[in-house]
């Protein structure tokens, strides 16, 4: 991450925002309206700071919340995937797969 990017205030607020409503959709054109930039302009600053795009930041928290909770609670990985935004509870299975390699 580029912390001096971080710093910068609307990319800074746009994470925090990531962080806390990240079960929602959260899509390039409703975080660019959040820093109250363009989306182009925005996505560009946004890789930058973070090391990645903005969806694949998203799918990051995602899957992290995912795996705190399927050691912390005794659920179905389909009730995790739900809980963590995902509609589709194969999409998120491949996904978490992908990502954490099993």
């Amino acid at each position: 991450m580029n912390e001096s990017l971080i710093e910068f205030r609307p990319i800074r607020l746009t994470i925090e925002y990531i962080k806390d409503n990240y079960t929602d959709k959260i899509g390039l054109e409703r975080m660019a309206l959040l820093a109250a930039l363009n989306s182009t302009y925005f996505s560009v600053l946004f890789k930058n700071a973070a090391g990645k795009n903005s969806s694949t930041y998203v799918s990051d928290v995602r899957i992290g919340k995912a795996k705190q909770k399927l050691v912390e609670i005794n659920d179905t990985i389909a009730a995790i995937g739900k809980s963590e935004g995902y509609r589709d509870v194969c999409h998120f299975s491949r996904l978490f797969t992908r990502t954490v390699g099993i």
